[in-house]
Parts: structure tokens; C-alpha cells; sequence
């Protein structure tokens, strides 16, 4: 009975408290509202100014340190904050431009708004009008969509997109009509910069950098730091990326935050600004979506006024009005590091309530310091050109030109600058990484070999069924890069479905020991090495990363044994074991207990401002095979359901 009580109270604190405690902010009781500054006061010129002390800002040293504290513990690489106009803290990387990912539909979303304020575009437009197409033909019912549907990623279109995830699962084609529907997909959004450049007949990058980039004073973008990812078997309409600073990131995020405004400069209608950063459509049950803007639904965020641009690895712009607050995270996803939302949302937490000191009216500023990965880098000279720059080297993945005395570097992930060392190894800047140079007999060029080129080549070897030549590539990317997990995690795939299952482990081991705190090698490896007599699904481990943090850790195996021997249980003996906790620990009240054939649902709520927190559980249809055995999820709600509004939820959400 123990044992059971322990999963009881894993389950349940472990889902409920943490959702339910996120959403009260716990702030200082002499919180009070700057004053003596207006927003537009501390618009950064050529460099950002610090506070020299975040306590004249209104923020508690204690409570910032804190927060500081925590961001380390994550595998976040740059944080900024910024309060009106100047910056509070800058921790990691700020001037090193990582992938914006899908950050970069906000960006767009500004161009649009330049655009649609000067009469250009008009976003009621439908792509029939336009003359928008595609490699797999839209049906006339799709070619109904409006550039306004597409804003809202509600075109109702769903056909393959470049630079999505390849196991997608898309609604069927005309489920859905144009408007109605909100589905997050690529293919809106790309097509999005197909219609920007033909409406206006404009460059999409270029006029970023003169329209956004080059007003904002933006220290660190380059008009090469944005560009088209096609993947022409997919779709016509290419991907455009951007890589960007934290510090540059955060001029765009303190334009939205003055309302477009910028100095003297209007930049930005006020307008545009409200309507793509408002409730345009509804989005999940925590966000609603603006055009290209996620807006936050749930209180205390909703009351803030917060929205956001979030992109892969919890890349995220966070604008909080209420408290004149520009937060940037940025994560490393050249590296495979990632942080999850829930760390985001703890952290952005942190910093809200560390803002609650009286501010002063004459705050003291310096500028702030730069904090540039050291590299000790020699000039490139015209032997240097001559050698990577001349015909007739050619080659598809990787290709070499120059542009304004600097060598570019351009590959399908965007163009690179390359920089040599004194020890003459040539590296790619923002990456950091070293290119494999090798020559022919005679000394010239003969090709350029990087982590991504052996990616590509063994990855088309892999989805081709050719495992043998994948795993020899793979195996020459940890030899070049052996202190990357890229090539270890590459590997461990193809070993698997190579069916070998223990050459498998010993990668995903390697990558485990580069890189410890990597939740998809963890994953693997507990896949992999714990597999339980009825199934482990892989997001059951990764759920329960921060709980049990080693991939072999004692702990864990003990856990899985007791959950998998808990849920055998009868449904009574379990919802009388949930009952007991709630009991003996008071606070909570069961709302409702249900069991139909193969589904399983307990839904229990938290006296705390009448948020509920839930758990989910349901079993595979046996008889069909579909969906995974066991499956626990756990969410804040502000109503309460009832067993059919519980079903209806369940129906429409798996």
C-alpha cells in the first residue's frame, strides 16, 4: 500500500501543484510602478544601457539573483531583460546570433504590417486573386483562403511545407474551412513570404534589414543572417529563416513594446501593432493566436497583457506590458540544447516577481559590456581567398564565395562567415564549429566537409533503406566531431533500424556522456535499456526527466516497476488510493472518476481560486491496436467539466 501511495503522490504533485502554483505570482508587498521615465526615455542608440544598479529599476537584487540562479540550471545560452527601454540583466551569449526558428513568423508579421499600413497589401485578398500555387495544385475551395487566413494560420490548406517536422500529422485536405480553424502549419507560413515578395515586389531580407534592422540600430544582423530553406519535393514556397542576437531580439521586442514607435520614428502603426498581437483566433486551450503572435489566455499572463514569439527550444520574445518588460530566451539548437516550457514559464515567473522594489525617478546607466566568445582568429589573406574562392570548386551541400572581404560559407541551414585561427583550422562563426578542409593531390580544393554535409549525406542514406552507408557517414561525423551528440544521436538511429539494438545503446551512451542533460538521449536511452512488461511511450520519460535526471538511475527503474505494478491494480483500489492522498493531504477534492471500457479518467481539482488541475489516464484499444497503454497529462483549467464535456474534450483532443 505504501508503494501505491508514493505513485499517488508522484502523479499527482508532480502534474497538478506545479500548474496550479505557476499561475499565482508571488510578488513583493511594496511593488510599485516606475515612474519618472517614459517609455521612450531609454531607446537604446548605437549601444543598450544598463541599470547600474536593477534596483533603481524597481527589481529586488535577492529575487533577480534567484532567477538568475535558475536560468543557469537550464541549457538556456543567452537571457535578456529589459525594462523601459534599458537593460535589467544580460546572462550567456547575447551577441552571438543563434536560429530564430519559428520566432522569425513575428518578424514577418511586422513586415506585413508596414506594408498593409501603407496600402499595399491587403490581407483580405484571397490566394485565387493573388495567383498562389503550389507543387501539389490547391483545390478551388483552398484557393479561397485570404492572406489574413494565413496570418492566423487558419487557411484550411494543408499540403507539405519545407522545414517541418516529417512525422506531422495533418488534417484531411478541405476538413476544415478557410478562417475557422486554427492548425499551426508550415505551409501558411511560408507561403506567407511567397505573397509578401509578390505583392510588394520587394526582397524579404533586405527589407527587413532597411525597414526593421537598420532603424532599430540593430548591432548584430546582416542582411546574409536571413534565408530561403527549400525543399522543392515538398513545396514551392521555401522556408525563410533568420538567425538573430538576444541583444537584437530585443530591439524588435521594445519596438512592440512602445507600440511601434521607435524615437521619433513611427515604425510600426499602433494599430497594426494591437490587432497582430490580439486574440484573432483561438489556439489551444493555454494561447489564442494573433497574426503571427502567440497571446497568452491563462491568468495571471492574460491579465499582464503577455504575448509572445516562441520558436524551438523555447526560443522566445516575451512582451509583458503591464510591467514594461522585454524578456529574451535563446537557446543553442546548433547544439542540440533545448529548454522546456515549463522552465521557460518558471523562469519568466522569477523575473516578473522580482520586479517589486520601489523604483528610483533618476536611475544611474553604463553600457552595457560585451560578452563575445574569445577567439583567438588571424586575418584572412588573398592566398586564403585564392585557395577556398577559386573555380572550379563545386559542390552542392557546401559552397564557398566572397562578399565584401569575407568568405561565406553557404549551406542549406543559411550562410556562414568563416574565420581562421591562429593554429589555421577554419571555423564557422555563430556555430563555432570546425570545417574539415581536404585537398587534392595537387593542394587545390577539393572538398569542404561540415557536421551538417554529413548529416544530410547520411540521413538521405537513411531515409533511402541504405543503413549500411548511414552508418558509415555517421560514424565518420563522431570522428570529425567527437564532442558533438549530432552525430552520436544520427548513429543510434540507424543502428536501430539496423535492428542493433546494443550498438544502438553504447551511441546514445557516448551522446548521454557529452551531454548529460539532453532530454531526447535520455529518452533513448530509457526506451532503449527500461522498457516495462507493457510498453514505455517515450513521452511517459520525458515527462519525468527533471524527477529522475540520469538515464540509469536507480530511482527511476525502482518508479517504473511501482507505477506499472499500480495501474494493474483494479480501477476501485486505484481511485480509493487517489481518495486517500487527497484526503490526508486536504486541499483537493475528486470532481469525478470515470471508467468506460478502455478509458480511464480521474479529474481532481485544487482549492486555489477555483483552478482545477487534472490527470488523464486511458489504455490502448486493444481490439484495434491504436494509441499507447498508459498515457498521464496534466493541465490547469478555470472550469469545471463534466463527465460528457470530459469525453467531448478527450474526443476532440487525441
Amino acid at each position: 500500500m505504501k508503494q501505491k501511495m508514493a505513485i499517488v503522490k508522484f502523479l499527482i504533485l508532480s502534474l497538478i501543484l506545479p500548474l496550479c502554483c505557476s499561475a499565482n505570482f508571488v510578488n513583493c508587498k511594496q511593488k510599485q510602478t516606475s515612474k519618472g521615465l517614459s517609455k521612450t526615455d531609454l531607446i537604446p542608440k548605437q549601444n543598450w544601457m544598463k541599470y547600474a544598479n536593477p534596483q533603481d529599476a524597481g527589481f529586488s537584487l535577492e529575487k533577480l539573483e534567484k532567477a538568475r540562479q535558475y536560468w543557469d540550471s537550464t541549457q538556456s545560452a543567452a537571457c535578456m531583460i529589459v525594462h523601459r527601454g534599458a537593460v535589467v540583466a544580460a546572462w550567456g551569449e547575447i551577441e552571438r546570433r543563434y536560429m530564430c526558428h519559428s520566432v522569425r513568423k513575428s518578424l514577418l508579421s511586422a513586415l506585413y504590417g508596414i506594408y498593409v499600413d501603407a496600402g499595399v497589401i491587403d490581407i483580405h485578398k484571397t490566394l485565387k486573386e493573388i495567383g498562389i500555387d503550389d507543387r501539389i495544385p490547391l483545390t478551388e475551395k483552398e484557393k479561397q483562403a485570404r492572406i489574413v487566413d494565413l496570418l492566423k494560420s487558419a487557411s484550411g490548406i494543408y499540403l507539405p511545407a519545407a522545414s517541418e517536422a516529417s512525422d506531422l500529422r495533418k488534417p484531411p485536405r478541405e476538413s476544415h474551412k478557410p478562417g475557422t480553424f486554427m492548425f499551426y502549419n508550415n505551409w501558411d507560413f511560408n507561403a506567407l513570404s511567397t505573397i509578401f515578395e509578390k505583392e510588394t515586389k520587394t526582397n524579404l531580407f533586405q527589407e527587413f534589414k532597411s525597414k526593421i534592422a537598420e532603424p532599430l540600430q540593430m548591432q548584430d544582423f546582416r542582411g546574409r543572417d536571413g534565408y530561403y530553406s527549400y525543399q522543392l519535393e515538398q513545396s514551392t514556397h521555401p522556408a525563410y529563416i533568420f538567425r538573430m542576437s538576444a541583444r537584437d531580439l530585443a530591439r524588435f521586442g521594445l519596438l512592440y513594446l512602445n507600440k511601434g514607435k521607435w524615437d521619433d520614428s513611427q515604425i510600426l502603426s499602433a494599430s497594426w501593432v494591437k490587432r497582430s498581437t490580439s486574440k484573432q483566433i483561438d489556439a489551444n486551450r493555454w494561447m489564442d493566436y494573433g497574426y503571427l503572435w502567440w497571446v497568452y489566455k491563462v491568468k495571471p499572463y492574460s491579465k499582464m497583457g503577455i504575448y509572445g514569439a516562441l520558436g524551438v527550444g523555447e526560443q522566445a520574445l516575451e512582451i509583458v506590458p503591464s510591467e514594461d518588460l522585454v524578456i529574451v530566451l535563446r537557446t543553442n539548437t546548433f547544439d542540440h540544447k533545448s529548454v522546456s516550457r515549463d522552465e521557460r514559464l518558471d523562469l519568466m515567473k522569477l523575473i516578473i516577481e522580482a520586479k517589486c522594489e520601489r523604483p528610483s525617478g533618476k536611475p544611474e546607466l553604463i553600457n552595457l559590456p560585451e560578452n563575445k566568445i574569445k577567439i583567438d582568429t588571424i586575418s584572412i589573406t588573398k592566398a586564403d581567398q585564392d585557395f577556398l574562392c577559386t573555380e572550379p570548386f563545386i559542390q552542392t551541400e557546401n559552397s564557398i564565395y566572397e562578399d565584401e572581404n569575407e568568405i561565406i560559407l553557404k549551406t542549406p541551414y543559411g550562410n556562414f562567415g568563416i574565420l581562421k585561427t591562429k593554429d589555421g583550422k577554419w571555423i564557422i562563426e555563430d556555430k563555432y564549429q570546425e570545417i574539415i578542409i581536404e585537398r587534392t593531390a595537387d593542394n587545390t580544393l577539393k572538398r569542404i566537409i561540415t557536421e551538417w554535409s554529413l548529416t544530410d549525406e547520411g540521413r538521405h542514406y537513411l531515409d533511402d533503406g541504405k543503413l549500411d552507408e548511414a552508418i558509415k557517414i555517421f560514424k565518420q561525423a563522431t570522428d570529425y566531431y567527437p564532442n558533438s551528440i549530432i552525430g552520436y544521436l544520427n548513429l543510434g538511429e540507424a543502428y536501430l533500424k539496423n535492428n542493433m539494438k546494443n550498438e544502438a545503446i553504447k551511441s546514445y551512451e557516448k551522446a548521454y556522456q557529452i551531454d548529460p542533460e539532453n532530454r531526447e538521449v535520455v529518452v533513448e536511452l530509457r526506451k532503449l535499456k527500461f522498457v516495462m512488461p507493457d510498453g514505455l511511450a517515450a513521452q511517459w520519460a520525458e515527462d519525468y526527466f527533471h524527477a529522475f535526471n540520469s538515464p540509469d538511475s536507480t530511482e527511476y527503474v525502482k518508479y517504473l516497476k511501482e507505477y506499472y505494478s499500480f495501474v494493474k491494480t483494479p480501477f476501485e483500489e486505484r481511485m480509493s488510493s487517489y481518495r486517500e492522498f487527497l484526503e490526508e493531504h486536504g486541499g483537493f477534492e475528486p470532481l469525478l472518476a470515470v471508467k468506460k471500457s478502455n478509458l480511464e479518467i480521474f479529474i481532481f481539482a485544487r482549492d486555489l481560486k477555483n483552478r482545477a488541475g487534472w490527470i488523464v489516464q486511458f489504455k490502448m484499444d486493444e481490439e484495434n491496436k491504436k494509441g499507447p497503454k498508459h498515457l498521464a497529462v496534466g493541465g490547469p483549467y478555470r472550469v469545471y467539466y463534466n463527465e460528457k464535456q470530459i469525453l467531448e474534450i478527450l474526443n476532440t483532443s487525441w
